[in-house]
């Protein structure tokens, strides 16, 4: 039997028959893991192109008038605070303004709301590049309750709240933490997680379980909600048409991806054709299974039309 670790991966690879396959396998064995979705799509490009997705994409109604007019706004290595409630005056973020002014480093606020004071002040030095700082004001309704959570899941971090005896001013006076990159638009915006995928893993299955156990439909959709910003990592295959027609390569392709979809459980190894063809351990059985049940049905069947002759 086989797990997929360095050795079988080579087993496998060295078992496939084209080359362009056996680069998209072992350049997605590298780069990505099981949370990423693959798919397939025709392309009209010359040669095979493999993009990879992992940016987490929140769509929700936020306050995108920081944006200035532009389409979309981009921070790299920005630092950040993540506050559950409400910025009432310029004094309670002085610092964090300050900072941000002498270090030219970008920052993110995300909130759930800020006075129209401190939202001019902001507005007004960003239009004078004193300094850029991006205020993520999110709407409080039931759709956005738990954001901020997911927000300081994917970040690694806390939310500042009163309920931690913590103020605002005194979280901005702290060393702020670096997220890596943040994308706004219109409808929402993109974040490259700091968490790793073992904790971005274990928030899923915690979401899984929420919607396992909720007995309300829409508490229920709510989190099923949540579970799919956390699912939204990807490799796309692009395949030019000409080799999207070539049902043996796609064929093996198919069988790479499913290889790669089950490589969290042991395989046998089956020689047929001259070729080693890797399946899961547990299908012999599935198979056997199956035509011991299908031998039963035509044997009830032909028994029932032997009664009916008679």
């Amino acid at each position: 039997m086989y797990a997929l670790c360095e050795s079988n991966s080579k087993d496998f690879s060295n078992s496939l028959n084209f080359k362009e396959i056996k680069s998209i396998f072992g350049w997605i064995v590298e780069t990505s893991s099981l949370e990423y979705s693959v798919s397939v799509q025709k392309s009209i490009l010359k040669d095979i192109f493999v993009e990879k997705n992992n940016i987490l994409n929140f769509d929700l109604d936020y306050d995108n008038s920081f944006l200035g007019g532009k389409d979309f706004h981009k921070m790299n290595n920005y630092k950040f605070i993540i506050i559950d409630g409400y910025i009432e005056s310029i004094g309670e973020i002085h610092h964090l303004l300050d900072q941000a002014n002498r270090t030219k480093i970008p920052h993110v606020i995300f909130c759930f709301g800020m006075s129209e004071e401190v939202s001019h002040v902001i507005k007004y030095n960003n239009t004078q590049s004193k300094l850029e700082v991006m205020p993520v004001i999110i709407k409080f309704d039931e759709n956005t309750i738990n954001v901020l959570n997911d927000i300081a899941v994917l970040h690694k971090d806390n939310i500042v709240s009163s309920k931690t005896g913590e103020t605002i001013s005194q979280a901005v006076r702290r060393e702020l933490p670096v997220g890596k990159e943040i994308i706004f638009h219109k409808s929402g915006f993109k974040i490259k997680p700091v968490a790793n995928d073992i904790d971005l893993i274990a928030h899923r299955n915690f979401l899984s379980k929420r919607i396992n156990e909720a007995t309300h439909k829409e508490s229920k959709n709510l989190i099923i909600k949540r579970l799919k910003r956390f699912t939204c990592k990807s490799v796309k295959i692009h395949i030019p048409n000409k080799i999207y027609q070539n049902n043996d390569f796609m064929r093996e392709l198919d069988y790479m991806l499913r290889f790669i979809k089950n490589s969290n459980k042991s395989f046998k190894v089956v020689n047929f054709n001259k070729r080693k063809y890797f399946i899961p351990s547990k299908l012999p059985e599935y198979v056997r299974q199956k035509s011991v049940s299908i031998r039963k049905i035509y044997s009830q069947i032909e028994t029932m039309v032997t009664y009916d002759r008679y």
